[in-house]
């Protein structure tokens, strides 16, 4: 097994785990007493959550191939895969009963959810910029381009397509 096999098992292995927690989230919903109101802003939360999911688990098997295994090289991987999961565990009530409407939920958590989406973000950056920094000094223009054009890719997945742009 090579490194960059053991690291996608265990980064994958936490994605999963969050992509689980969410599904069970929204399909806890489904078996409820007391269904709340649908509403729109955690659908569309649940949904945001499980494309940067999938984009993100894209974005590793792409980029990530270089991981170093060490406690450094696994510390911002890891910590983006708990957040994930700490955010697919708080997007959805697991108390359905104490809350009129799946809105409402969303109003009272918005801090937690979207600071973590934010954090999630910025972890992923803070990750990838050393590489991005690299591929510029050693003026490898093409990767660039490449690189962008993969981020750019898993931006514009949809839930119909996703056709994400292989780094070099």
């Amino acid at each position: 097994m090579s490194q960059f096999q053991f690291f996608m098992t265990f980064y994958g292995l936490l994605l999963g785990l969050a992509v689980a927690e969410l599904m069970a989230g929204f399909a806890n919903l489904i078996g409820a007493k007391a269904r709340p109101r649908l509403g729109l802003f955690t659908p569309l939360l649940g949904f945001t959550v499980f494309i940067q999911l999938m984009a993100t688990f894209l974005d590793a098997w792409l980029k990530l191939q270089n991981v170093a295994m060490n406690l450094v090289g696994l510390a911002i991987p890891t910590m983006i895969g708990i957040l994930f999961f700490v955010l697919a565990r708080t997007a959805v009530p697991r108390e359905t009963a104490d809350w009129p409407s799946l809105d409402a939920y969303f109003l009272a958590h918005r801090r937690w959810t979207v600071g973590m989406l934010l954090a999630i973000n910025a972890l992923i950056w803070v990750y990838e910029f050393p590489l991005l920094r690299a591929m510029i000094a050693q003026e490898h223009w093409s990767n660039v381009r490449h690189y962008f054009a993969a981020k750019e890719s898993c931006s514009r997945c949809t839930w119909w397509r996703c056709s994400p742009v292989r780094v070099r």
